[in-house]
């Protein structure tokens, strides 16, 4: 959307192609590094989430081992459950 904004100005105040085609393209560079840095700050923040909430369960096991094991052992026979049905449901 943005690119189409920029290609449209730059044609509306310039009638030379050449110069629509440099803006376009530069305006389609300029979007892709921009989503890029979006994508890669999202991907380390979702790594920080991550650890901290697995130091913090850790922290919580340590202090309390019985509470973490009562937690956990749904948990894991949910998953085995599922490991166990989608295995037998392969042909």
């Amino acid at each position: 959307m943005h690119v189409l904004g920029v290609i449209l100005g730059v044609a509306a105040a310039s009638r030379d192609p050449r110069i629509v085609l440099v803006a376009g393209l530069s305006a389609t560079f300029a979007v892709s590094v921009s989503m890029g840095a979006v994508a890669h700050t999202s991907t380390l923040a979702d790594a920080d989430y991550y650890e901290a909430e697995r130091a913090r369960e850790l922290r919580h096991i340590a202090r309390i081992p019985r509470l973490g094991r009562e937690s956990a052992t749904p948990a894991c026979a949910r998953a085995s459950r599922a490991r166990s049905s989608s295995t037998s449901s392969t042909p």
